[in-house]
């Protein structure tokens, strides 16, 4: 990317000045509703060949029970155990770390633990609509634990809908927020 001179003060920008030298980043896609007392929340049409990586944000989801998995599936099958992670985990009133992982889980990839009052998430996916081997990797915290997870979906194939799933129990209300990152 060649970098234009220095913008001075009251100077007009461009549009070709602006797509010189602002062409990376990230550009909100699509923002979904968690309903109410749901077993699963689907984005449909998430993915698509206009980016390859995308962040995914989660808003202010509260679950039905505390401190059980939130799992990201892509795709619509349910019946896939090809989702490898690792993640660490902080019990914040202790300071004890533990670790979790899945080689071939059926489950989906670990985001976090949920909670009884409101949980953020977020999270890049890299490259869920090529067909390549999807990678993720995730920050989270909540009133009790706070990690990282990292992983791979382990099968070379095309998604545009993902999936965010407890382990048990439902979730409720926030938002769930893509963003695509733009190609330079």
């Amino acid at each position: 990317m060649t970098v234009s001179a220095a913008t001075t003060s009251g100077q007009i920008l461009t549009s070709a000045y602006l797509n010189n030298n602002i062409n990376s980043g990230l550009t909100y896609i699509s923002a979904t509703t968690v309903g109410s007392a749901v077993a699963s929340a689907t984005v449909a049409g998430a993915f698509s060949t206009t980016y390859d990586n995308y962040r995914i944000v989660i808003n202010n989801v509260t679950a039905s029970v505390a401190n059980i998995a939130l799992s990201l599936r892509l795709g619509a099958s349910t019946s896939r155990s090809d989702y490898y992670f690792g993640s660490t985990i902080i019990t914040l009133s202790t300071g004890a770390l533990s670790a979790t992982s899945a080689n071939g889980s059926a489950a989906g990839f670990f985001i976090g633990y949920t909670n009884t009052v409101p949980v953020n998430y977020s999270f890049d996916l890299l490259s869920p609509f090529l067909a390549n081997r999807a990678e993720y990797s995730s920050g989270w915290a909540n009133v009790g634990f706070n990690g990282f997870s990292s992983g791979i979906d382990n099968t070379a194939t095309s998604y545009t809908d993902m999936t965010i799933l407890p382990a048990s129990g439902t979730i409720t209300g926030g938002t769930i927020t893509i963003y695509g990152y733009r190609k330079a």
